[in-house]
């Protein structure tokens, strides 16, 4: 097995040495690393030249991760990918422990596993590996693969025409809903290890709850009711969109966006039902979101009313 990873990078300087090791420091060693510098304003570009073989280095005016992944799998001369951001880290068995996978499972077209969530340099929590054999119809309503922890092969890649390019986020949940599309969820091994630091980054796209949100929407008729017609589509359509809602409803609350109730409204609006796809967990967050509504209405009637006070002469 030849597995060339591939790394997309924009003025990462500060990270893609530490990324670069990694991979570079495999026990399965790599076949080749295949940065794509996309239009940095940094030192990105001279830090990965500096390495040479087998590290590549193609540079490209800016396009964005998924135009840069796509050209980096092109210009690939191995027969499995491994995606790495400039800012993530494997660790030093990942590529050996997915390659015993695939050994043992050549069916499979995927491996993911899961992730130690990063911040600051500090470990915020981990993410394990969702079952492969629930990932459909998971993959209806949100996606628990990051891409740091895939092996995908790469005939597979480019037989489902990449990383769509005009998403600007969740680019690699398309791509998975494509792929199981093509060879359905068996093709799919979740490996029950933490074999990646995913860097959790605050200003990344996906970080705005409403341009996530809206970007979602367009996925649902697209590619997120596949296989499914008439009444169960409709359904299917209402139980994905109110997961959706909540989803952002929970994200505008961490930010004290006061647009997260009206979300979390339209979620319980759409579909007001319990089920696997939405959890009883669902209800506990909107009575708390009305809890926390209805004491702050109250205070600030109180304080109104506390400064309004008996007017002057009376």
């Amino acid at each position: 097995m030849r597995i060339s990873v591939i790394t997309p990078s924009y003025n990462a300087a500060r990270d893609v040495r530490r990324a670069l090791d990694s991979a570079l420091g495999q026990t399965y060693p790599v076949h080749e690393i295949v940065v794509v510098d996309d239009g940095s304003k940094d030192d990105t570009a001279a830090i990965v030249a500096s390495y040479g073989a087998p590290v590549r280095l193609i540079r490209q005016a800016n396009q964005g991760a998924s135009a840069a992944r796509n050209n980096a799998a092109a210009a690939a001369t191995g027969d499995w990918l491994a995606f790495l951001d400039a800012d993530d880290a494997f660790t030093p068995d990942k590529l050996a422990r997915q390659k015993e996978v695939v050994d043992r499972h050549p069916s499979v077209k995927l491996v993911y596993a899961g992730a130690r969530l990063m911040k600051g340099g500090e470990s915020i929590g981990t993410l394990r590996a969702f079952p492969s054999d629930k990932l459909w119809p998971a993959l209806r309503y949100r996606s628990p693969i990051l891409p740091s922890t895939v092996l995908l092969q790469r005939a597979a890649f480019l037989d489902a025409g990449g990383f769509d390019v005009t998403l600007p986020v969740a680019e690699d949940w398309d791509l998975w809903v494509r792929l199981v599309e093509a060879h359905s969820s068996s093709a799919f091994f979740g490996l029950d290890e933490i074999v990646t630091d995913y860097q959790v980054s605050d200003g990344s796209l996906s970080s705005d709850p409403i341009r996530l949100f809206d970007t979602k929407l367009g996925l649902i008729e697209r590619r997120l009711l596949r296989g499914t017609r008439f009444l169960e589509r409709a359904v299917w359509r209402r139980r994905i969109l109110a997961f959706f809602c909540i989803d952002a409803a929970i994200a505008l609350r961490e930010k004290g966006d006061a647009r997260a109730f009206e979300f979390a409204v339209r979620s319980m609006k759409t579909w007001p039902f319990a089920d696997q796809v939405l959890p009883l967990r669902r209800y506990a967050v909107v009575l708390s979101m009305l809890k926390s509504r209805t004491l702050s209405r109250l205070r600030r009637a109180t304080q109104a009313s506390g400064s309004a006070g008996p007017s002057a002469g009376t």
